[in-house]
């Protein structure tokens, strides 16, 4: 299951991606520094997170508080997802609220000036490690699924983080029903990092929604500060230092 699992979501990144090579929402180009760093990134953060993720289900396989698991594995990862994403949803406002989780957690991923399918992995190796808790959490500790649903839950959350990131253009009334990636860029603009922090029902209920209707062009950090990997990574608040 892990191997199904891992071949549809490169298959899907490498559709999106190949979408947004032919048809770009922001008119970028092709950058090769960007390429090369945000892969190396991702590739890190992506072993951290696998490597705690088999931690994590030893742990928290064994024991739940509720009992969801059932012979309908889709049924089963759809409730995982919607669990996952409400929790989710309240830690990402916490990382943006407090310092502390800000720098050590979700800092990097905020830094680039350019919002695509590659950004959905770029992140710091705590923030990912972090997501990972989260989903065992939900999915084996409270709800009780089983592995199959489980990985379907892992599946469409790792699709949607693709999607809200790709740099494609799409319908403006799709965003009352999920975000937009218009919608995300607006959460990762320019000086502002706020507002649309999971899916659009606890964006709506929890009063954090915006659905522009004009592109948000101007993304990240500035490119000084967007450089300072290292110091991100070191987990060194690089607009306090």
């Amino acid at each position: 299951m892990e191997l199904l699992t891992l071949a549809i979501v490169i298959t899907v990144f490498i559709c999106v991606f190949t979408l947004e090579v032919i048809a770009p929402a922001s008119k970028n180009s092709c950058d090769r520094r960007w390429m090369i760093l945000a892969s190396g990134i991702s590739l890190f953060q992506s072993i951290s997170t696998v490597g705690a993720g088999l931690i994590f289900v030893d742990v928290f396989s064994t024991v739940s508080l509720l009992s969801f698991s059932s012979e309908n594995m889709f049924l089963q990862g759809l409730l995982g997802f919607l669990l996952t994403s409400f929790v989710a949803y309240w830690w990402h406002r916490a990382m943006h609220k407090f310092d502390l989780l800000w720098r050590v957690f979700h800092q990097l991923h905020h830094s680039p000036r350019r919002i695509e399918a590659l950004t959905s992995f770029y992140m710091h190796p705590f923030d990912g490690v972090a997501a990972t808790f989260l989903n065992a959490l939900c999915c084996y500790f409270i709800l009780g699924l089983n592995a199959y649903g489980t990985a379907v839950s892992l599946i469409i959350a790792a699709l949607y983080n693709i999607y809200i990131h790709a740099d494609l253009k799409t319908p403006y009334w799709l965003g009352f029903v999920l975000q937009r990636p218009e919608m995300h860029r607006v959460h990762h603009k320019y000086m502002h990092h706020k507002q649309n922090y999971g899916l659009a029902i606890w964006d709506l209920l929890f009063g954090t929604f915006s659905n522009p209707k004009a592109y948000v062009r101007q993304v990240g950090f500035d490119e000084t500060r967007e450089n300072r990997v290292y110091d991100m990574l070191k987990t060194k608040d690089v607009y306090k230092s």
